[in-house]
């Protein structure tokens, strides 16, 4: 094994941040998670019982790679109707999660040396990665301190090497929601430049007070991505979709077969259920969550209240980094929360996920201010 030689794009992967938070947070017993990105909610009984019945009805074989079609017609239906996106179930992928989809983009059209437009702070975990491992330079749009990223911002980083423009509306880690007016000129930026435009909607359902919008809808060159991972709790079953044009989605179905083959059967039976399922009283939950931690935080740090998602991106007090303020609160408190440069080049803040109880959740806020306050 000493003389096995790893390609050198394997250095390129940077998780070590995230590992090392874990890794400490591993050596506490009753430690109060509030870093894990999946809701605290189970899946719904509808969408198990329909797995198990199509397990036990046999369903268990290789499917379509491009997904079964009941799934990808549903699919196309909730694009048309919810998001105004011209969609046919031939352009839709039923992918291995929404990280399964972002894989096979970026493996499919960005070549060593392009450049890749990404919000700073953003899930920079997968984005930059993926850019990095394929050789390409993430280029990083600075959003802070209000976490909003705009079309003027996004065109002073362009060049003529750009080809991909990620968006993530609503945002991990920030919460923020791209207004309405702002993705139409985006989408007006996106045209004049001819950019392929990458848009990650896994948080969608997860509003509060405002509305989603899909670039999708005015942009024909956008990869849409979403998935059940989130909404209905299916984090385990690796069930996304994209949606793009006949040429773009035909590239990426080859690649679907070489790398997946397909996603997994039973679980595509599942998320056909997953429409018939209301899931809006989670929503109110988690929207009485975030009013819940902002509250309860804006005393003491200095916080944007997001509109959608389910984190809070706080700033650290100036006398730590991010990182130390997440190292001190597992040693000192058994609390996780993630540091800010797991999804940024700034360690100034740190995420908060409140997908919790509301007694872990007010537990958790307590050991945070508590060591605010600790002179």
């Amino acid at each position: 094994m000493s003389n096995l030689k790893t390609a050198n794009r394997m250095k390129t992967i940077d998780v070590f941040t995230i590992l090392k938070i874990f890794n400490l947070a591993s050596q506490y017993k009753d430690i109060i998670n509030l870093g894990l990105g999946e809701p605290d909610f189970d899946i719904p009984d509808k969408i198990k019982k329909a797995q198990i019945k199509a397990i036990q009805d046999g369903k268990n074989k290789y499917a379509h790679p491009q997904g079964i079609y009941e799934l990808r017609e549903k699919v196309a239906e909730k694009l048309r109707k919810e998001n105004e996106i011209d969609a046919k179930p031939e352009n839709v992928i039923i992918t291995s999660g929404v990280s399964g989809a972002l894989f096979l983009a970026f493996n499919a059209f960005i070549e060593e040396g392009d450049e890749v437009i990404i919000p700073d702070p953003g899930f920079s975990f997968e984005y930059k990665n993926y850019a990095l491992f394929l050789g390409a330079k993430p280029v990083l749009v600075d959003i802070y301190p209000d976490f909003k990223i705009t079309a003027e911002k996004i065109e002073e980083k362009i060049t003529s090497k750009t080809k991909m423009l990620i968006l993530n509306s609503p945002s991990n880690p920030t919460g923020n929601v791209i207004e309405a007016e702002e993705i139409k000129k985006i989408a007006k930026l996106a045209e004049k430049y001819n950019l392929l435009v990458i848009s990650d909607e896994i948080y969608e359902k997860f509003v509060y007070g405002c509305e989603h919008v899909s670039i999708g809808k005015y942009y024909s060159k956008t990869i849409t991505m979403n998935g059940f991972s989130k909404t209905y709790a299916m984090t385990g079953n690796r069930i996304g979709y994209l949606h793009g044009l006949p040429e773009i989605v035909q590239e990426l179905i080859k690649l679907q077969l070489l790398i997946y083959v397909c996603a997994p059967t039973s679980a595509q039976y599942a998320a056909l259920k997953a429409f018939d399922v209301d899931v809006s009283d989670k929503i109110k939950e988690y929207k009485k969550k975030r009013d819940l931690t902002y509250e309860i935080l804006k005393k003491h740090f200095e916080i944007t209240k997001p509109n959608g998602a389910f984190y809070i991106f706080v700033r650290a007090p100036k006398r730590f980094t991010g990182t130390e303020f997440c190292e001190k609160l597992i040693k000192e408190k058994q609390t996780l929360i993630i540091p800010g440069i797991a999804f940024s080049e700034k360690d100034t803040h740190f995420r908060i996920s409140f997908a919790t109880s509301e007694k872990n959740l007010r537990k958790g806020l307590k050991n945070i201010i508590s060591i605010v306050k600790k002179k």
